[in-house]
């Protein structure tokens, strides 16, 4: 081994004996100065295995099985722990930690014949953020898994978190894991393998993860071979910067039943004859250093917000330098470790670079994204005139209206609430009732948001929880049932107002109804013992105005028009007189639906045939559906629509087939409304968007009643018109373009072949040929691709499309995704770096299906390492259909306007006479207003503008961009009137033209 100059780098072996021991003194003569220098590399705990025995000052050693609370470790497991099989070695002046898994059948311990150790810095030793390594050499055996990882400090698996620094498997290992367990809406993992070119069980060498603030690397041997952040998580989901951690070292035997240890998906059995096999360890040490700083503050601000506070922890003799993007400014604390900003309209990276003497200067990067402010909806409380809530059971001292502690900045209140968190509780939470969240839907969105001014004595960083809870479900030892959703917050300053907002972070019990929520939980410092002081003051809810409806799909209106097909039913229903027009339904016939009181869950199917193109374009509300109903049933009934698949959705197999489901509450009783459907929930997440072909009406589900329903006017409203596209670049004609090349195939692809119809929009001598594989369920062939800007089709500004012509039923999906070298038949989702899917919309005729985007499996696998093309048809399925293709192409996005409009609730209102009458449209944010006549004021001319009804405080800001009109008389302004009528008080502030302009 060759010789490291760097300090901390690896001597020869003889000396490394005399080495480790120098470093251990090293480590107590200068860790006060190398402290001081916090952003330099610092060595903050280690263990040199210099002893005769394990130090249990430093490590607790494990026993047993994991019986009677979980047996086998949750992994069936085939070993037991025994701390006799943890033994310190020497080799020479080398001295090891020596982890002995051994076969040693016991009577006590049928299942677990084997005997190996377990050692955790559990109660000893813990951290949060840091570089985390151990020189090892790996064991040597089928069965054997060796292991090197984090737990979090009071954890709750997977909620909290698992951090594997190191995992390895079965004789001869050439490869390593390093992985990442978490809950993001449901269990999820992320993680890589490291090959090596060498057996690892052969010599040492060193496994280290460097752990920071929204980051974690994997290195071997300083080698870089996986980086995971929020951003390359399912959902998002990243308890990594909650809790303290500890270190586990282990060596697990795997049975024929572990998932881990198994090979291309199938259970391997341990060999007794591979046994002993030795896992053993140099050292164990932990660094500081640059790893544990970033930039604290709000990555997501409001256009034009003020007073943002962005900061990073000091640093001991640091000097800071900086910069925020342009349109921002920097108004304090330029040089120092915290600074506050007013934003613009554009966001972009606030940097600082900390200089330190005697350390390399780095820099610290945050992405903030801006967006437009959504309005108040409603003051909750504030302490003054807005009490509207209620408060509930509380774990902490809760005090209402005391004295703002510092009445100045954001918040000049004279009172405000007063929380003091339970430092006796872990789970510390505070309820509060009577916030009014129709649908929680609306906040796992963002199309709504909760938000409070926060005062607290807690650390900047601290994060805020929050629950929307069904009170009727919860209770203190039930978790998660009846908690629907949780958000998140953190603090970006102490000791000082602020604003926090509540941003989406997982859905906790997808089987809370969104409908049912009468609870906002707050957790402070959730899995702590922190006694912080928090005080706050106006909580308020903000609301996105309801995009405008601007074209309507008519399906079923029981008066010629039949898009939809009545299927089966369990109640009965008939086509009738209407019971009773009014202005919302004057239409002469409807259906009448009488709910059968013996089915708890009543049904009435239709089918959609091709109607429901993209179930996708309903879960984001582009498009709603809407029915007219009249019914006996009381107020507040609940209807709900499922979109389905026939083919799959059977009365027995719920949820299987189900996409998704859509809920309306009735407010009318014996009258026609209008109901719009709003989603709530994806019973079966792998029912494809594109494969829907039947729609449910499931009226007051649940119950055992017999109401009567008359509806009409089924359809589909639209928030926008459908995107239009152009041809972009073709990766495959099999003519004169071929920019992919044939990878593998399961089935039988077959290029150039003679096109089997030459007709319609494909005249093309010759095409692409494949035959489905019948046995195997996820058949598939792929392409190596060039492809460099996969992030357009994510973003829907490029879509894929090829040519089709098959045999294949309309309604099959064909799913094209995009992967890297990563991917391999036995690691799903390691790779996928994104799916697209179409379908078959025409049998035996040539044409194009469009793909769109689905889904993420692996949001770790970055952009530019995608580097092929897999194709599946009909995944899921055992067809050997066949499929001509061909026009392998991208498409280029022309437009997502939205037709010129007013958005909801902005209305035009026209007083005057003249003609012709003004108007007002509304494009890209802006109103663009034109009236008639020569003097507003006068009867004969005409006066126009937009207005919206207010309540309550609001702040009234306004742009007027330009006044044409260059007539003395001609105004423009901002007006809030008490009523609209002539004698009405009113505030105006005049735009008068000025020099023709």
């Amino acid at each position: 081994m060759n010789q490291n100059d760097s300090f901390f780098g690896r001597p020869p072996k003889d000396n490394f004996y005399y080495f480790k021991q120098f470093l251990a003194v090293a480590l107590f003569v200068f860790l006060p100065l190398l402290k001081v220098q916090a952003q330099c590399k610092t060595l903050v705990w280690s263990d040199e295995f210099n002893g005769t025995t394990v130090d249990l000052t430093k490590w607790q050693s494990i026993s047993g099985n994991g019986c009677p609370s979980l047996c086998g470790f949750g992994n069936a497991e085939a070993q037991r722990y025994d701390p006799n099989q943890a033994t310190i070695v020497k080799e020479g002046t080398n001295s090891y930690l020596n982890i002995e898994a051994k076969y040693q059948p016991n009577g006590s311990f049928p299942d677990q014949p084997y005997a190996s150790s377990k050692l955790t810095t559990e109660g000893k030793y813990s951290l949060k953020y840091g570089r985390v390594e151990a020189r090892m050499k790996l064991s040597n055996g089928q069965g054997a898994w060796p292991a090197f990882w984090m737990l979090p400090v009071n954890g709750n698996w997977p909620y909290t978190g698992e951090i594997d620094i190191m995992e390895a498997k079965h004789r001869n290992p050439q490869s390593v894991d390093g992985t990442i367990h978490y809950d993001g809406n449901g269990y999820h993992f992320t993680g890589r393998s490291y090959s090596s070119p060498t057996d690892l069980s052969s010599d040492f060498h060193v496994y280290a993860v460097e752990w920071g603030p929204n980051f974690i690397k994997w290195y071997v041997d300083d080698v870089l071979f996986h980086t995971a952040t929020p951003n390359t998580t399912v959902n998002g989901g990243w308890p990594f910067n909650d809790s303290q951690f500890y270190i586990i070292l282990n060596l697990a035997v795997g049975s024929a039943g572990t998932p881990y240890t198994s090979v291309n998906g199938a259970g391997v059995a341990p060999i007794p004859g591979d046994f002993p096999a030795k896992l053993q360890v140099d050292y164990v040490r932990v660094y500081d250093g640059s790893y544990k700083y970033a930039v604290a503050g709000d990555a997501k601000v409001y256009q034009n917000e003020t007073s943002k506070t962005y900061s990073i922890n000091a640093i001991a003799g640091a000097t800071y330098n900086w910069t925020v993007p342009s349109g921002a400014t920097i108004t304090a604390g330029q040089g120092t470790n915290a600074v506050t900003v007013n934003w613009g309209t554009t966001g972009g990276d606030v940097s600082v670079t900390a200089t330190t003497s005697g350390c390399t200067a780095n820099t610290y990067k945050l992405a903030v994204a801006t967006e437009v402010a959504i309005p108040v909806e409603k003051i909750q409380e504030d302490f003054q005139t807005n009490r509207n809530v209620v408060y509930g059971n509380k774990t902490g001292v809760l005090t209402e209206s005391v004295a703002n502690p510092s009445a100045t900045g954001i918040n000049t209140s004279t009172l405000v609430g007063k929380y003091v968190r339970n430092s006796s509780e872990l789970y510390d939470v505070f309820n509060i009732k009577n916030i009014v969240i129709s649908n929680a839907n609306d906040y796992v969105s963002g199309r709504k948001r909760i938000s409070f001014d926060l005062y607290t004595s807690a650390p900047v960083g601290t994060k805020i929880s929050m629950q929307l809870e069904n009170s009727n479900v919860t209770t203190a030892t039930n978790y998660p049932s009846g908690r629907h959703s949780g958000y998140k917050a953190t603090t970006t300053v102490q000791n000082k107002w602020e604003t926090i907002e509540f941003e989406f972070e997982k859905i906790i019990d997808p089987n809370t109804s969104a409908l049912t929520i009468n609870n906002v939980a707050l957790l402070f410092e959730s899995n702590s013992n922190s006694g912080a002081t928090y005080y706050y003051d106006n909580l308020l809810t903000r609301a996105t105005p309801e995009k405008p409806i601007v074209a309507t799909d008519v399906l079923q209106n029981y008066d010629g028009i039949n898009k939809i097909i009545k299927g089966t039913t369990t109640g009965t229903y008939t086509v009738v007189a209407n019971p009773g027009s009014n202005s919302v339904n004057s239409s002469a016939n409807v259906a009448r639906y009488v709910r059968n009181v013996t089915e708890q869950y009543d049904v009435l199917f239709f089918n959609t045939q091709t109607s429901i193109e993209d179930a996708g374009l309903f879960k984001n509300q582009t498009n709603k559906i809407m029915i007219d109903v009249y019914t006996t049933a009381p107020v507040g009934t609940v209807v709900s629509v499922n979109f389905e698949n026939s083919a799959t959705s059977l009365p027995a197999n719920y949820p299987t087939g189900r996409n998704s489901n859509y809920v309306a509450i009735t407010t009318k009783q014996n009258q026609w409304e209008t109901l719009t459907f709003y989603y709530n929930s994806s019973p079966d997440a792998g029912t494809s968007n594109l494969a829907i072909n039947q729609m449910v009406l499931l009226f007051n589900s649940g119950s055992y009643t017999s109401d009567t329903y008359y509806i009409d006017n089924i359809r589909i409203g639209a928030t926008k018109l459908p995107d239009t596209y152009t041809p972009g670049v073709v990766y495959e004609d099999y003519q004169n373009t071929h920019n992919i090349t044939f990878r593998d195939a399961i089935g039988t692809y077959t290029a150039n072949v003679a096109n089997p119809s030459a007709t319609g929009i494909n005249t093309s001598s010759n095409v692409g040929r494949y035959v489905r594989k019948s046995t195997e369920l996820y058949d598939n062939f792929s392409f190596n691709t060039t492809l460099t800007n996969i992030g357009d089709f994510k973003a829907g500004t490029k879509k894929f499309a090829m040519d089709v012509y098959t045999s294949a039923p309309v309604g099959s999906i064909i799913s094209w995704q995009a992967e890297s070298s990563a991917s391999v038949p036995s690691n799903y989702p390691v790779g996928r770096h994104s799916i697209y899917q179409g379908v078959v919309k025409q049998t035996n005729t040539w044409h194009t299906v469009t793909f769109t985007y689905v889904s993420t499996p692996d949001a770790s696998t970055a952009d530019n390492e995608v580097n092929r093309f897999v194709f599946l048809y009909e995944p899921g399925t055992n067809s050997g259909n066949t499929y001509y293709f061909d026009n392998l192409r991208a498409l280029n996005l022309v437009s997502t306007e939205t037709p010129v409009g007013l958005p909801s609730p902005w209305v035009s209102t026209d007083l005057g006479a003249v003609t012709p009458a003004g108007e007002a449209t509304h494009s890209s944010g802006t109103f663009t207003i034109k009236g008639s006549g020569t003097d507003i004021w006068d009867t004969s001319d005409q006066f126009q503008f937009v207005n919206q009804s207010i309540t309550g405080d609001a702040e009234i800001i306004a742009k007027v961009n330009s006044l044409t009109n260059t007539n003395t008389y001609a105004k423009a302004g901002v007006m809030f009137r008490e009523t609209l009528t002539p004698t009405s008080k009113h505030a105006m502030t005049d735009v008068t033209p000025a020099h023709g302009s």
